[in-house]
């Protein structure tokens, strides 16, 4: 059973709109000013109007937090806990859930795609996959957890990519597809990428799969440009590859560090994207793809055992970056790291307790950990509790927001269509 506490986590990365008045031509004269003037009077006015709208709006439908349990996905409202939307769905299980980004449909995926539009969730799609295919069943291409690569991810409002396999256990052959909830419909392509191609949860710059460093000898043999590893942009509706942003391999052997380790997720501002390597290496480029730097964050902490990267945040504003990264060995302890991007140093280490399965961030810096809790009554039972906790970073203090049980999973961020969260009265 789901329980709730008060309040959950948020991501949903913050656009800014700006407005840029330009005044051109030659001068004017006083009666035209004054029609310039009031013009651009008027002008401001409207653009205040809009701005001031657009943040009520934004107030009234914040992100929402997913949890899944078998045969139902719930919303929590990170104001207070409560749920304010939930669906019946016929999944015994789930891989992914992904929010489309106007928050009117909701996909989740095993042996089944189920679609669920979220003002009316009782008139969902269940979808087959292509003739010959399937969907990857949570069987991702690699063999450690990643919490940000997924199998589903929507790179339109109403386009959603999925991974699909056929031909397991040998040979491995995987592939991208593009499903349109408008025409209900498969779009008429199949991109085929190496298994060790998965999705980002969510595009990143026009970025929308994330591919390993495959041994020479494979990737001569697959003759597959994105084999070399780096960031995918497909075309939703063609399936041509756009563009590849490369791992700077030679740039990082040049500095004595692994370049053979895909890139578990990415973050980028306005002037460059920032890639978390699986070996918890953290790679700066500039949005052309130049290499910039790189921090081992790994060696900044001093661990002696390997680390894994889990999860990044990226804070443009402040030139730092929040990483999560797992040490493997006796303890196998997650490690927040503050890293400053300007010196390349970690200037903050926090210690995540507990065996956690998912973590996530709020923009400001609250973390949210689902997390194995064995308290005496569990151990009894020999049945653990999934607790999903938040902690304020600053302050140090935590909140348990739900449990779960062992077949639940937390957490997947994004909206919720006004229209979906007006019905539950809040």
């Amino acid at each position: 059973m789901l329980s709730t506490g008060t309040r959950v986590l948020v991501r949903q990365p913050s656009r800014t709109g700006i407005l840029l008045l330009r005044a051109k031509g030659q001068a004017r004269s006083p009666r035209c000013a004054g029609q310039w003037l009031r013009g651009s009077v008027l002008l401001v006015a409207l653009v205040l109007l809009v701005t001031g709208s657009g943040c009520r709006r934004a107030e009234e439908s914040p992100a929402v937090v997913y949890l899944f349990e078998p045969g139902q996905l719930v919303a929590l409202d990170p104001r207070d806990g409560h749920a304010v939307w939930r669906a019946a769905v016929p999944l015994d299980y789930s891989c992914a859930v992904s929010p489309s980004p106007d928050g009117r449909w909701v996909a989740l995926v095993s042996e089944r795609l189920v679609l669920v539009p979220t003002s009316q969730p009782e008139k969902m799609l269940v979808v087959d996959p292509p003739p010959g295919w399937f969907f990857t069943s949570c069987n991702l291409p690699y063999g450690t957890f990643v919490s940000t690569i997924t199998v589903l991810s929507w790179v339109q409002q109403k386009v959603l990519f999925a991974m699909l396999r056929k031909n397991l256990p040998y040979p491995d052959e995987w592939a991208v597809a593009a499903y349109d909830v408008e025409t209900r419909s498969w779009r008429p392509w199949m991109r085929q990428v190496p298994g060790y191609c998965p999705l980002l949860g969510s595009p990143v710059a026009h970025f929308a799969a994330t591919c390993a460093v495959l041994p020479s000898g494979i990737r001569n043999g697959l003759r597959l440009a994105q084999a070399s590893g780096g960031l995918l942009a497909i075309d939703p509706t063609s399936g041509v590859l756009l563009d590849q942003l490369p791992i700077p391999r030679a740039e990082l052997a040049a500095r004595g560090l692994r370049n053979d380790e895909p890139i578990v997720t990415a973050a980028t501002d306005d002037r460059s994207v920032v890639l978390l390597l699986r070996n918890a290496l953290l790679v700066v480029l500039d949005r052309d793809g130049t290499f910039r730097q790189a921090v081992a964050v790994d060696r900044e902490l001093g661990l002696a055992g390997r680390a894994y990267g889990i999860a990044l945040r990226l804070v443009p504003k402040d030139r730092v970056a929040w990483v999560v990264v797992q040490e493997t060995g006796a303890s196998d302890r997650p490690i927040l790291a503050l890293v400053d991007l300007r010196d390349q140093s970690v200037v903050r280490v926090v210690d995540l307790p507990g065996f956690v399965r998912d973590v996530d961030f709020l923009p400001d810096g609250t973390v949210v950990l689902n997390r194995s809790v064995e308290t005496a009554a569990e151990q009894s039972t020999g049945a653990p509790t999934w607790t999903v906790v938040r902690r304020d970073l600053r302050r140090g203090d935590e909140r348990v927001l739900a449990t779960l049980t062992d077949d639940g999973y937390c957490c997947w961020i994004g909206p919720l269509a006004p229209e979906a969260r007006a019905a539950s009265g809040r």
